[in-house]
């Protein structure tokens, strides 16, 4: 259940963090094409465009289908916000259309990315995030390729990415990143009024991540066993780690992309847990420039 002071105060907290315009100045201009019964949605496209004063668009049912490019440009948004998945599609698109260029032509885009890359990359680091030192950057890459790859392919055309994390209980965002405070395979910091801590950190420093503010929700509707599990008496939110056999913490969300890299004819993959079970659903995907079969794939890979 989430409040009205919840999306209220949320909206509120996210425009001043993000620098939106108010429309008094310039008014801001979204595309909404997700649904809206998903709360990153419904504070992109209303709450928070509300709070500014800015205009919606409704793109056509067939969006993800090929239309909503059409929309964007039509619309020209002054934001977009994307699910990982929407930017990997926009990617392999755009790298199809210029697989189709010739020689030179593909030399000459490649340069052109890297320099941009590089340009963008000394940019931000001057803004006042701290550069990540050569092996850092390198391990982050290798735990999370395909989203790092992503990042870099639309920075190197000039068009950063600013990620975040949040859950639907705290309303959706926590931390946003942000062109003052950015760093790839970071998601930025904490939008004002909101406080983090790590439950039961190991001797690595990784734990649970728990969420504070007036962005965390009221609670589960008529289930007050999950809500106390949920929350605790100071009004902090877990997050909940998946705690493999071994004991070893890990999130979903590397897990997910763990197997996708490790096995291309994946396109997705999302973690189910229920109590002490945890479920795996995966999409094949047919499209891959690999001529191998997912079953000779399964051969080669084994997972750890």
């Amino acid at each position: 259940m989430l409040s009205h002071d919840n999306l209220t105060w949320t909206a509120m907290s996210t425009c001043r963090h993000v620098h939106l315009t108010e429309a008094t100045q310039s008014q801001e201009v979204v595309v909404s094409y997700l649904p809206l019964s998903h709360i990153a949605a419904q504070m992109v496209d209303i709450w928070v465009n509300m709070k500014v004063g800015g205009t919606t668009h409704f793109a056509q049912p067939d969006a993800l289908k090929g239309s909503l490019v059409n929309t964007m440009k039509e619309v020209r948004p002054t934001a977009f916000m994307g699910v990982p998945r929407v930017w990997e599609k926009m990617q392999e698109k755009m790298k199809a259309i210029g697989a189709k260029s010739s020689t030179v032509r593909r030399k000459v885009a490649a340069w052109a990315k890297d320099v941009g890359l590089q340009a963008n990359l000394s940019k931000f680091n001057q803004n006042g995030a701290s550069p990540p030192s050569p092996l850092s950057y390198h391990i982050a890459k290798k735990l999370v390729f395909t989203k790092v790859h992503t990042l870099e392919f639309f920075l190197s055309l000039n068009i950063p990415l600013y990620e975040l994390f949040g859950m639907s209980e705290s309303s959706g965002p926590h931390t946003i990143s942000v062109p003052e405070a950015f760093r790839l395979t970071s998601v930025g910091k904490e939008i004002p009024g909101c406080r983090t801590k790590l439950l039961s950190p190991d001797e690595d420093g990784n734990g649970e991540i728990c969420l504070w503010g007036r962005h965390v929700f009221m609670g589960y509707l008529n289930m007050a066993d999950k809500t106390e599990e949920a929350l605790d008496s100071e009004g902090w939110l877990r997050s909940e780690l998946i705690i493999t056999a071994g004991g070893e913490k890990r999130s979903s969300c590397s897990i997910e992309e763990a197997l996708k890299e490790q096995l291309p004819f994946i396109s997705n993959a999302m973690l189910i847990r229920r109590q002490e079970e945890v479920s795996l659903c995966a999409a094949h995907h047919q499209d891959m420039t690999s001529q191998k079969t997912s079953a000779e794939w399964l051969k080669e890979v084994t997972l750890q």
